[in-house]
């Protein structure tokens, strides 16, 4: 009866430990758990000021727009959008929010 109890407490102190990793996990890199697709309107503040547009590709792979490189993965995708002027840009998810 007391191994048992061991090895219940045991688990459930795993499974505690493997929450509070994965919460810490996400809190240092800063990730927003925010993603879009494709179609989704979205806006954005640029130099010129904010901008508003749609996505028009997730990529998941590094990428050149114009004369701009962007790197990209499955992990960290960069979101094409194009402005309602029918410019593009990628951004990152967490420099984007619904329009």
């Amino acid at each position: 009866m007391m191994a048992e109890k061991k090895t219940a407490k045991k688990s459930v102190a795993k499974t505690a430990a493997k929450k509070r990793a994965s919460k810490s996990a996400s809190k240092s890199s800063g990730k927003t758990e925010q993603r879009f697709k494709v179609g989704d309107r979205v806006k954005w503040d640029s130099s010129s000021g904010a901008s508003v547009g749609r996505v028009a590709k997730v990529a998941t792979s590094s990428g050149k727009i114009k004369s701009f490189e962007f790197k990209a993965s499955k992990d960290d995708p960069r979101y094409i959008v194009e402005t309602d002027e029918g410019k593009h840009a990628a951004h990152k998810a967490e420099e984007l929010r619904k329009a």
